[in-house]
């Protein structure tokens, strides 16, 4: 019995590239914006919005491509970044949750001024994936 393996189920370093490609340009994004509207004292208020939530149109190409990655895996391997990326997502809003109670209570008035902020949940969410998925990829050796 013959299996084949097609393009598809074989690692692709640009399919790869490209998915961290969104993140990146997410990153640039808000650092961009964040100077603008930092230096842009004048400007009406949507100008201010456009530019506050620009950041968030190549996050959903990030999730999109995310998505995608998730929907082309085996089913073990979609288990393991399915409980990963749930793992992330919980830890990431207790995380930020805890910060803003921390931050009203005016106990974080120092480390964190408003809240954790976009970069900062970022980081948060990433470094819990990468834990979520050490965990999940752990229990199924």
């Amino acid at each position: 019995m013959k299996i084949a393996v097609t393009s598809r189920d074989l690692y692709s370093l640009k399919k790869d590239l490209l998915q961290s490609f969104w993140f990146v340009v997410a990153g640039a994004v808000t650092v961009y914006s964040h100077v603008l509207l930092e230096k842009s004292a004048e400007g009406g208020p949507v100008l201010k919005w456009l530019l506050a939530l620009s950041p968030f149109a190549p996050l959903f190409l990030y999730v999109r491509t995310v998505l995608r990655a998730i929907r082309a895996m085996d089913e073990l391997q979609r288990r393991i970044q399915m409980e990963a990326w749930l793992f992330a997502a919980i830890g990431t809003l207790f995380a930020t949750t805890a910060v803003n109670v921390l931050h009203e209570n005016r106990l974080l008035t120092m480390l964190f001024q408003p809240g954790l902020g976009l970069p900062g949940t970022a980081v948060v969410m990433f470094l819990l994936l990468l834990l979520g998925g050490f965990m999940a990829n752990r229990r199924y050796q």
